[in-house]
C-alpha cells in the first residue's frame, strides 16, 4: 500500500517553480509543468493561487530571501571583521550554483516585475558591499566605486555561465579583494 503523500502547499509550488526556473527558464515554470512535476492535477494550483502572475511574484520573493538576504544574515553570523566578512562572503558566492541568478537576471530582461526584483536585490547586495568597504575605512565615495567594481565581477561571472573550478574561482575572487581592498 503506498503511503499517503503530504499535502501540497503554497511553498511546495514556489520550489517547483524555482526548480523549473533555475533548470528551464521562466519560459517553463507553466502550471501544466509543475503540475507534472509535482504528480498533481492543475486544480491543486488553483487551490493556492488565482493566477500564475501570483506564484511569480512569490518566486522571486522567495529568491530574494534565499540569495540575497540569508546570505547576508549568514555571512554576519559568522562574525569577524570587514575584510573577514568581505571573504565570506565571496567564498560563498564563488561556491554557490549561480543558474538560478542567471536565469532571474534572463528573465528580467523581459519583465517589469522580474526587473524590479532585481533591482530591489542589487541595491541591497551594493548596499551591503558598500558598508563592508566603508566599516574597512573607506571613504563613502571609494566604498561606493569598490563595491561597484566587486559586484560587476561577481555578475559578469554569473553572466558569463562558464563553468569554473571551485579553486580557480576562489583564486579569482581572491585576487580580486586583494586588488579592491587595498589602496588607490
Amino acid at each position: 500500500m503506498k503511503a499517503a503523500a503530504k499535502p501540497l502547499d503554497r511553498a511546495s509550488w514556489v520550489a517547483a517553480g524555482l526548480a523549473r526556473l533555475r533548470r528551464d527558464g521562466i519560459g517553463a515554470v507553466r502550471i501544466e509543468l509543475l503540475a507534472r512535476d509535482l504528480d498533481v492535477s492543475k486544480g491543486s494550483f488553483y487551490w493556492h493561487f488565482s493566477k500564475r502572475s501570483e506564484l511569480l511574484t512569490e518566486i522571486l520573493a522567495a529568491w530574494r530571501r534565499s540569495d540575497t538576504t540569508a546570505v547576508i544574515e549568514a555571512v554576519e553570523a559568522g562574525g569577524g571583521g570587514p575584510e573577514d566578512r568581505l571573504w565570506k562572503l565571496f567564498e560563498f558566492i564563488a561556491s554557490s550554483d549561480r543558474s538560478l541568478e542567471r536565469a532571474v537576471r534572463n528573465w528580467a530582461a523581459t519583465d517589469a516585475a522580474a526587473a524590479d526584483s532585481l533591482a530591489q536585490v542589487d541595491r541591497r547586495r551594493l548596499a551591503y558591499l558598500e558598508d563592508l568597504f566603508v566599516a574597512m575605512g573607506f571613504n563613502a565615495a571609494d566604498a561606493s566605486a569598490r563595491a561597484g567594481l566587486a559586484y560587476a565581477s561577481v555578475v559578469g561571472e554569473t553572466a558569463r555561465g562558464t563553468p569554473i573550478a571551485l579553486a580557480e574561482r576562489l583564486r579569482h575572487h581572491r585576487l580580486l579583494i586583494s586588488q579592491i581592498s587595498g589602496p588607490i
